[in-house]
């Protein structure tokens, strides 16, 4: 018996022959590269559904002058192994996407910046998004000496690089007032947690600046605890603190377990009230979120994956390089979203 073949995929002159044009317009028409009617750009579109074509990405690229690829680099460090770091690259993924864009994740030593160096001189991707920023980030002098398009997925301090950050001095205004509208003058913060702190990441700076402002802002007296992942150890200071400190309220890292953990000891041994005397920052959208019992202080990672990655295409399509602080969100349990 005679196998028939695979038919073979439809190719640009189908396209061409369907739509009634020329081959070079139908390139034109993807490309980008002459201007195209509506009319006849209507007509290449309906061919291109009803032959289900797939233009090749790599000749489309060679057109473009471009790969179709973004970078992210990452650094390889025990405060980037989290759930919410695979909460980042799934939206900044999506919002590639959407952008017309792959993205391609790059692994980097703590200290070096080799891997970002190598993607620039080998242009495989038209441009970075450079997440997990730190003090003195080798990464950043790094795009700037190559011109590699680049954006830093947190606020660095030094150079002049675009970036996109959480407005964590706002986020710390925004939970204080909300214990102090509930009466307390002594409040507790715990987290960032001990290895993030030991990181040298600049969102863990700018957290404990920020409460320390909002503190001294609002006149109230705080204290600070960074937990150390051993449940014998921080159990037995948090205890401590509250018998030592008289304090009334709490805010905690949504990266600390709730009423299982800390927060929940807390609320124990106060016989506090989870909707006013606790309120959790920097809840994420990750699971379990929207069962919080407690006040949550957001951090839109969907919001700020979009931005990143506007912000990084922006540049590519020669609008310019413009930095953005994403404003966070006040929620209460079982009630909607409020600025």
């Amino acid at each position: 018996m005679r196998h028939r073949g695979r038919r073979p995929a439809p190719s640009m002159n189908d396209v061409a022959m369907r739509a009634g044009v020329s081959q070079s317009t139908v390139s034109y028409a993807l490309s980008g590269a002459r201007p195209i009617s509506d009319d006849v750009r209507a007509r290449i579109d309906a061919a291109i559904r009803e032959l289900d074509y797939a233009p090749r990405a790599a000749a489309q690229a060679l057109r473009a002058g471009r790969s179709g690829i973004l970078a992210l680099s990452i650094l390889d460090h025990e405060a980037s192994r989290h759930s919410w770091v695979g909460f980042y690259l799934m939206q900044l993924t999506l919002s590639a996407r959407r952008r017309g864009y792959d993205l391609l994740v790059s692994v980097e030593s703590s200290g070096s910046a080799d891997a970002v160096r190598e993607l620039a001189r080998a242009q495989r991707a038209d441009g970075i998004v450079l997440m997990s920023v730190i003090r003195s980030d080798p990464r950043i002098p790094a795009v700037e000496q190559m011109q590699f398009p680049a954006v830093a997925l947190g606020e660095p301090t030094e150079g002049a690089l675009a970036f996109v950050d959480y407005d964590f001095r706002r986020a710390a205004v925004i939970a204080l007032t909300h214990l102090k509208n509930s009466g307390h003058t002594r409040v507790l913060h715990l987290g960032p947690r001990a290895v993030e702190v030991e990181s040298g990441q600049l969102y863990v700076d700018r957290i404990i600046r920020g409460f320390r402002e909002a503190a001294d802002t609002l006149d109230l007296a705080l204290t600070e605890y960074h937990p150390v992942d051993d449940q014998t150890t921080d159990r037995s200071a948090l205890a401590e603190l509250i018998e030592n400190t008289g304090v009334t309220g709490l805010a905690f890292s949504s990266r600390l377990d709730r009423l299982e953990g800390l927060p929940g000891q807390f609320c124990s041994i106060l016989g506090a009230d989870p909707r006013s005397d606790v309120i959790e920052f920097g809840s994420s959208g990750l699971e379990g979120d929207d069962a919080s019992p407690f006040p949550r202080i957001v951090n839109p990672i969907d919001t700020i994956a979009a931005a990143s990655i506007d912000a990084l295409v922006n540049q590519l399509e020669g609008n310019g390089a413009v930095s953005h602080l994403v404003a966070p969100q006040l929620v209460s349990p079982s009630q909607t979203t409020r600025p």
